[in-house]
């Protein structure tokens, strides 16, 4: 397992991995790819040094973007496992 940065080269798989994550319960959103992926891409330009990404066997397994406030705060705005990856 690593943790590293998303890159922008990662937000088409994260969107993949967000869509998925919440089709199923308790969620049964039904997010069209394009749609997720536009989503993290804001939050990506917004602070892209505050996206994170767990890789498991080459692919992304989940993820958090996040936003930082000052230099000691910061909130989660979305996160999510692929399904693969959930208990």
């Amino acid at each position: 397992m690593l943790i590293r940065r998303v890159t922008q080269e990662d937000l088409a798989e994260c969107g993949i991995v967000y869509a998925r994550a919440f089709a199923g319960p308790p969620y049964y959103e039904a997010w069209d790819m394009e749609a997720a992926i536009e989503m993290l891409s804001g939050l990506f330009m917004r602070d892209s040094n505050s996206a994170w990404c767990v890789e498991e066997g080459g692919e992304i397994a989940g993820f958090a973007f996040c936003t930082t406030y000052g230099s000691f705060r910061a909130t989660i705005q979305e996160f999510a496992f692929a399904p693969a990856f959930q208990r």
